[in-house]
């Protein structure tokens, strides 16, 4: 468990607040605690909801399956006003990836398009040094080309997907029978 989560059946006390697990589960690749924050001068609590996933981007092979964290937290993560906050172990380069990949993919369900290098550039600039090597570039189009066949059903995107496909295999069997004539 992350050391600022507070062990079962105890809390963690804040100047501003205190934090409780309430309950813990463990998915296949990653663990969820719930937690509540409760102000400690004011009347409020708040229901909060951390995913854990150790070895993520890492572990993810086949590659696509790096959108499994991403559309769990998408499915934790119902009211779009609240802000998800990522923390990674060694300060920035996989928060930066989860990031980037959610925010990806909620430009491709919302525009049905994508400018990965842009994305990257903004957190460049936001975090200079964030990225590693230009293999993180590489990684985020690899698996953002994998996951393009795993966007939910009915979505825009995957709507604008298969289009595309149909019409690229539409041109290459023109190609193809223009060469042969």
């Amino acid at each position: 468990m992350p050391q600022y989560l507070p062990s079962s059946g105890s809390a963690l006390k804040f100047s501003a607040f205190d934090v409780t697990l309430v309950e813990e589960s463990h998915e296949l690749e990653f663990a969820v605690h719930e937690c509540l924050l409760q102000a400690t001068k004011e009347d409020f609590e708040l229901s909060v909801r951390f995913v854990s996933c150790s070895y993520w981007p890492d572990s993810c092979t086949p590659i696509h399956t790096a959108f499994d964290l991403v559309n769990a937290s998408r499915q934790f993560h119902t009211n779009r006003r609240q802000p998800i906050v990522v923390v990674d172990r060694f300060g920035g380069r996989e928060a930066s990836l989860f990031c980037a990949l959610f925010a990806l993919q909620d430009q491709m369900m919302d525009e049905n398009a994508v400018s990965v290098y842009e994305l990257m550039r903004i957190y460049h600039q936001q975090r200079p040094g964030v990225w590693r090597s230009k293999e993180d570039l590489v990684w985020l189009y690899s698996a953002l080309a994998a996951g393009v066949d795993h966007i939910p059903e009915g979505s825009p995107a995957k709507r604008s997907a298969s289009l595309r496909a149909s019409r690229k295999a539409g041109a290459s069997r023109a190609t193809s029978t223009e060469s042969i004539v």
